[in-house]
């Protein structure tokens, strides 16, 4: 399947956004020989620090300044939504999404560390349960390489933002690597986040009550 773009969006700010992101991810799974360009890292201002790791303890270097690398995966699952339900997802659509290492916000009264690894959780808790219960929707590519999954939920209370949730995973070659190799084996995670919208598209899976553990379920109806 191809999409159709607008050529102009694509060579300004799409293809910058993607290899930036590209770069970042093959830092981490690469030796620094082999990195595209390295001056991409100085140019955009992403900063080296150091964080402990939650599950080592040990030091893990860090990233500050990431917020466009965020946007860029933003823009690849706003394509992969019109893709699987031929529907165009405004940009600025209340969502969330988490890159393959823990992240969070060093602004004021933004969310921090702990609070971003509790919505980790959540989100792909309820991807799990789409999983074993086959409730979910998804696009394969790359000879299987890539795979986007996601799920909708129904929650009544987000503090006037639309009804439906959509929680979604995007994984490809790489992130694992990348994953691991700052969170350690076996805590690997793929992209992942959510997004709400006032209605889930038609025919799409969506999640109930009873498929999810009685001590998980919030705000449903």
């Amino acid at each position: 399947m191809e999409l159709d773009v607008h050529r102009a969006c694509e060579a300004n700010e799409k293809q910058q956004v993607d290899h930036l992101n590209k770069l970042l991810q093959e830092m981490h799974v690469k030796s620094p020989e082999q990195w595209a360009d390295r001056g991409h890292i100085r140019r955009i201002g992403l900063q080296v620090g150091m964080l402990a790791n939650m599950v080592t303890r040990t030091g893990v270097p860090t990233f500050s300044g990431v917020a466009p690398l965020l946007d860029g995966a933003w823009r690849w699952i706003r394509s992969l939504h019109a893709a699987l339900y031929a529907q165009h997802l405004p940009h600025d659509t209340w969502h969330l999404a988490m890159p393959p290492v823990p992240t969070f916000s060093s602004r004021p009264n933004g969310p921090t560390l702990q609070e971003v690894e509790t919505q980790t959780w959540v989100t792909r808790s309820v991807m799990t349960h789409a999983l074993s219960h086959d409730k979910w929707d998804g696009i394969t590519g790359w000879g299987r390489q890539l795979q986007f999954k996601c799920v909708w939920w129904r929650c009544a209370d987000l503090q006037g933002k639309p009804d439906w949730v959509c929680f979604w995973t995007l994984a490809f070659p790489g992130l694992r690597e990348w994953s691991q190799q700052v969170l350690g084996p076996g805590q690997e995670r793929p992209w992942h986040g959510s997004y709400v919208c006032g209605q889930r598209p038609q025919f799409s899976s969506y999640l109930e009550s009873q498929d999810l553990p009685p001590d998980r379920v919030e705000g449903d109806t």
